[in-house]
This record gives C-alpha cells, sequence and structure tokens, in this order.
C-alpha cells in the first residue's frame, strides 16, 4: 500500500513538472536563456480571457492571459506566456512562442523571438524573414 502511494504521488509529481516545462523545449542556445529570463518575472493573471459575440455567446473558450482584437480573421494572444494567433473559430494559426506580436495585415504578422530578432510570418507559420 505505501509502496502504491509512494509510486502515485512520483507519478503526479513527474507530471506537474513535464507541463510546467513544456515551452522550454522550443527554445535552445541564447534564446532558451532569454525565455527563461522573461519568465521569471512573468506571473499568470488570476482570470483568463477569451471571446463573446455580440449575443454574448462563447466563441473562443476563455484560457489565454492576455488576447487582442481580431483583425484580418486573426487574434493575437498570450498562452502561459507566450504569443501566438488563433483564428475566428479559435484553432491556433501561430503556435504561441513568441516574446511580442503585432497583428496582421495583408496576410502577414510580426513577431520578436527571445533573442529579440523581428520575423514577418504568415499565417501559414511560416517566417518570411
Amino acid at each position: 500500500m505505501f509502496k502504491n502511494l509512494i509510486f502515485m504521488i512520483s507519478l503526479m509529481l513527474f507530471f506537474i513538472s513535464c507541463a510546467n516545462d513544456a515551452h522550454k523545449e522550443i527554445f535552445h542556445g541564447e534564446e532558451k536563456l532569454e525565455y527563461n529570463k522573461y519568465m521569471e518575472d512573468f506571473e499568470a493573471p488570476k482570470y483568463k480571457w477569451g471571446y463573446i459575440d455580440t449575443l454574448g455567446n462563447l466563441k473562443v473558450n476563455d484560457l489565454y492571459d492576455d488576447l487582442r482584437e481580431y483583425k484580418n480573421g486573426y487574434a493575437a494572444v498570450m498562452y502561459q506566456g507566450l504569443w501566438g494567433f488563433i483564428d475566428k473559430k479559435g484553432n491556433s494559426i501561430i503556435t504561441p512562442r513568441y516574446q511580442s506580436v503585432e497583428s496582421f495585415s495583408e496576410g502577414i504578422g510580426i513577431c520578436k523571438d527571445f533573442n529579440g530578432k523581428y520575423h514577418l510570418i504568415l499565417s501559414s507559420g511560416n517566417i518570411v524573414v
């Protein structure tokens, strides 16, 4: 019985630590260092954000730390401290992995990575520059 309890606690701790480190796997080298510095100061908000329509119906679940208005069919959203983009159905178009983003205009968005470099990015996720 005691061994089962220890095993279950260990398993829970493992999954909790994996969930907290999920973003760290997408960053490498200098960018990972900058990401770690950024996250030291990040504090998740108490309440999350989503989108409703003009009738008050929930359109996108309230799971975002921050969000911006839709422009050209896409909205910038912050999830666990990282910025990305979703469409009007709430589908992730650009996976959150950027330090900051600017809204899409004429099919192109601007993203800043954790190395301080700016990129032009298409709604397909392809980086132009």
